[in-house]
C-alpha cells in the first residue's frame, strides 16, 4: 500500500508538473509553427505568461493565436490571468513590442472563418466564439469559408436558427457553394446579389478551438 501510495504521488507530481506554461506551448508547436509561428515563454508570473515570438511564414493573425492560447492556459494553469506578448517580430517589420488583447485586431477586409475539417461540434463551437469575437468588435458582416461539407453545413444552419433572435442572420453567399455571409444586426436585403468586399485575413476554426473541452 505504502509503495502504491508513492507511485500515486509520483504519478500525480509528474502531472502537474506537465502542465507548466513551457510544456502547454511546446505540446502546441506543431500547431503553431503550421501557422508560420515561433514563440517562446520569457516569464511567469502574477498569472500573466510572458511570450517572446516571430513570424516566419504568413498565417492565422497573432493576436487571435495569443487568444487561443489564452484559453488553452486559463484551462490548465491555476491562477491564469493573461498573455503579454513582451517582444514580437514580424515578417516585415524589424520588431515591435505590444501587450497581446484577448479581443484581437479587427480583420483586414471582411472577417471570414474558416470551418473546413470540423464535425458539427466543433463547427457550433468556433461560430460561437467567431461570433462573440465579431460583437465586441462591432462587426456588421463576416464570412464563413469551408462548409460545403455536410456536418459543417448542419452546424451553420442550426447555430443560425438558434441565434436568429439575437440578430445574426445568414445566407450562402452567391456563386459559392461553401461559403455563407454572417449579417449581424440587420438581415440582407437581397442575398442572391450580396457580394461583400474579400477576406485578407481568415482564421482557421482550429484556431478558435485550442483549449475548449
Amino acid at each position: 500500500m505504502r509503495r502504491s501510495l508513492n507511485r500515486n504521488r509520483e504519478a500525480e507530481g509528474a502531472l502537474v508538473e506537465e502542465f507548466t506554461a513551457h510544456t502547454i506551448l511546446a505540446r502546441l508547436n506543431p500547431l503553431l509553427e503550421q501557422e508560420g509561428l515561433e514563440l517562446q515563454v520569457v516569464a511567469v508570473g502574477e498569472g500573466v505568461v510572458h511570450l517572446r515570438g516571430r513570424r516566419v511564414s504568413p498565417g492565422a493573425p497573432m493576436a487571435f493565436m495569443v487568444r487561443a492560447l489564452e484559453g488553452t492556459f486559463r484551462r490548465y494553469l491555476p491562477g491564469f490571468r493573461e498573455v503579454a506578448l513582451d517582444e514580437w517580430q514580424g515578417l516585415q517589420e524589424p520588431e515591435a513590442s505590444f501587450e497581446a488583447r484577448t479581443s484581437g485586431p479587427r480583420m483586414r477586409g471582411l472577417p471570414s472563418l474558416d470551418l473546413a475539417g470540423t464535425n458539427r461540434q466543433q463547427a457550433a463551437q468556433a461560430l460561437e466564439i467567431f461570433a462573440g469575437m465579431m460583437r465586441r468588435q462591432g462587426v456588421s458582416c463576416a464570412r464563413l469559408l469551408g462548409i460545403a461539407p455536410d456536418e459543417p453545413q448542419r452546424a451553420v444552419r442550426k447555430w443560425l436558427a438558434v441565434h436568429r433572435e439575437d440578430g445574426v442572420l445568414g445566407h450562402p453567399e452567391a456563386g459559392h457553394q461553401d461559403r455563407w455571409i454572417l449579417h449581424f444586426g440587420d438581415a440582407c436585403e437581397a442575398a442572391e446579389t450580396c457580394h461583400p468586399e474579400e477576406s485578407v485575413e481568415t482564421l482557421p476554426a482550429r484556431i478558435l478551438l485550442l483549449g475548449q473541452s
